[in-house]
């Protein structure tokens, strides 16, 4: 079986969008330890995309993502 490579998805977020797309970091002692490997911890909007994170965390801290992992919790 070939895994085809995905589409790079094109995502303009203006500084707006940038700034409501990212709530809050989260701050807890798991998440301190995943910053020392280099991982940071956001809580996001519920509607917000993979594309849309990555753009919104780039244009705001001027970092380069290497992937956005996510989770919905209750």
């Amino acid at each position: 079986m070939s895994i085809r490579p995905r589409k790079r998805v094109e995502t303009k977020v203006s500084q707006v969008q940038a700034y409501d797309t990212i709530i809050r970091p989260i701050v807890t002692e798991k998440s301190s330890l995943s910053s020392e490997n280099g991982q940071v911890s956001f809580v996001v909007r519920n509607d917000a995309t993979k594309p849309e994170i990555k753009d919104s965390i780039e244009m705001l801290f001027d970092v380069k993502v290497v992937a956005v992992n996510t989770l919905i919790t209750k």
